[in-house]
């Protein structure tokens, strides 16, 4: 792998107030956090996020390297939800992949307490055959099927 330039930073180096931020905002929502990783551009926390009248969700978040401006990456290894989930990498479909759904301005864990309880609702009503209630919940964009071939 080639060394990366001396002047070069990571964005966590570049912009210590958005890490501290970020971070910071985890615990505003009650959410706990350890880091797996900071390496190679990459931060990956594993997050243990509460949920009302469940358990706490495991949640893997990593951090891209364009760090605030390309999204997250979330997934919910403990969790088999049967639509808004890569079956395989368990990673969450949060918001679709079209562009401009990512706001850069927003702290990651505000991102998933805002989406994360519509999707789990979303999942909740399907199950129940409440399809048209889901369906208000929902973003009306295709998956393409070639994500989970492999």
């Amino acid at each position: 792998m080639p060394a990366q330039p001396k002047d070069y930073q990571s964005w966590w180096e570049r912009f210590p107030r958005l890490l501290e931020r970020e971070l910071d905002t985890f615990g505003r929502h009650g959410a706990t956090y350890e880091e797996v990783t900071r390496r190679l551009d990459l931060l990956i926390l594993e997050v243990t996020w509460p949920l009302d009248g469940v358990d706490d969700l495991l949640l893997r978040v990593g951090f891209s390297p364009l760090h605030p401006f390309c999204r997250p990456s979330i997934s919910a290894p403990g969790l088999d939800l049967e639509r808004h989930q890569h079956p395989v990498t368990k990673g969450l479909c949060l918001i679709t992949q079209e562009s401009g759904q990512w706001d850069p301005s927003q702290a990651v864990a505000d991102f998933i307490a805002e989406q994360l309880p519509r999707v789990l609702e979303a999942v909740a009503l399907r199950a129940a055959g409440r399809w048209e209630e889901a369906a208000t919940l929902e973003e009306n964009t295709p998956d393409a099927i070639s994500a989970y071939l492999g």
